[in-house]
């Protein structure tokens, strides 16, 4: 990232905390550089990275501003779907660099289906960018005349869907101690009428695009999307208090100690997903699936840098002082931001 870039993110993130949303300023950032777009083809206006090239910058931004790089990781992430739409869905919905998809993984709606399309209704929590949203997204159970549907292997189907922002209700809900400019409110939807092209499946058999990034795995995509997050606050919260600390002190010898150690395992998982990421390509046509075993690889070291991410703040927050514990600080912005991320779901890996 460019040096006044950064400077310009930190200067306005106080206010942007202050205010429960990105300020201007770092917005006009992100639609200068595409952020939003890493994963959306150069044809269709976006950046087109691939996976180990985005992750790098998201760990970036992320560094510069835990709430600015949550958001644009969590929109660029929505606007991946783009992969997924039918052709006349995407020209609706994708058009210019200020595109942002906000939106919830959890399937607490219900689609019924009706003569074109479906009804749909429901509460879902989380949507990170709802301030600036161009759209929303959300998956939802379906039924047919008042039965769930089931797939082929006995299990409920769930769909996802795309809203515009005037047919959905923003919840001010999100009231959290870090994270707070990402403005992750909910949004609700009650008997809204949605046409068959704006409802898609996520999968790669279902893939409208046949780049390869649409070729890999959801569940690894996400994972490794948010821990690069994690990753790059936690590096700036090292640097933070190595900078706290006297150079000869036993604490800075400590800090300098848990960085040499989370460096190890971050860079296990970037090589990790570079091996995941050669492997989901090795094909004449580019798009078959990383073999398992390189995904677990992939899921295992995304965990492990969590663990040591999370060991290393805890640690070293004690050698600090109070001026960590002053909220009107970046480094207590940061480590607010670093607890908050590390509640999401993708995380609790002991509930899976």
């Amino acid at each position: 990232m460019a040096e006044e870039q950064t400077e310009i993110i930190r200067q306005f993130a106080p206010a942007a905390e202050k205010a429960g949303r990105l300020a201007p300023e770092q917005l006009r950032i992100v639609y200068t550089n595409n952020w939003f777009n890493l994963f959306v083809p150069v044809r269709f206006g976006g950046m087109g990275l691939s996976l180990p090239d985005a992750l790098k910058l998201e760990e970036a931004i992320a560094w510069a501003d835990g709430s600015l790089g949550w958001t644009v990781t969590l929109c660029s992430g929505a606007n991946w779907f783009i992969g997924f739409l039918p052709d006349e869905t995407r020209g609706q919905f994708f058009s210019g660099k200020q595109v942002c998809l906000a939106g919830s993984g959890q399937a607490t709606g219900v689609a019924t289906r009706i003569p074109g399309g479906f009804e749909v209704t429901g509460n879902w929590k989380f949507a990170t960018g709802s301030t600036h949203a161009t759209a929303f997204t959300a998956n939802c159970y379906i039924e047919r005349d008042g039965l769930g549907e089931m797939d082929e292997e006995g299990q409920p189907v769930i769909r996802s869907f795309i809203f515009l922002p005037e047919e959905v209700q923003v919840v001010r809900s999100w009231n959290t101690i870090g994270m707070v400019a990402t403005a992750s409110h909910g949004f609700m939807v009650n008997s809204l009428e949605v046409p068959s092209n704006r409802s898609f499946c996520i999968s790669s058999a279902t893939a409208v695009l046949k780049d390869p990034i649409y070729q890999y795995p959801f569940l690894q995509l996400a994972e490794t999307t948010l821990i690069v997050n994690l990753s790059g606050m936690v590096l700036r919260f090292l640097e933070l208090g190595a900078a706290m600390l006297g150079p000869s002190s036993t604490a800075f010898e400590q800090n300098a100690l848990q960085l040499a150690e989370f460096q190890q395992k971050r860079e296990s998982f970037f090589l990790a997903v570079e091996e995941s990421w050669i492997r989901s390509q090795d094909s004449q046509d580019a798009m078959v699936l990383a073999p398992q075993d390189h995904l677990m690889a992939v899921s295992s070291a995304a965990r492990m840098l969590f663990d040591q991410a999370m060991g290393a703040v805890d640690s070293c927050y004690l050698l600090y002082g109070l001026g960590a514990a002053d909220p009107a600080t970046e480094i207590n912005r940061v480590w607010r931001n670093i607890h908050t991320a590390s509640q999401h779901k993708l995380f609790r890996w002991a509930d899976t």
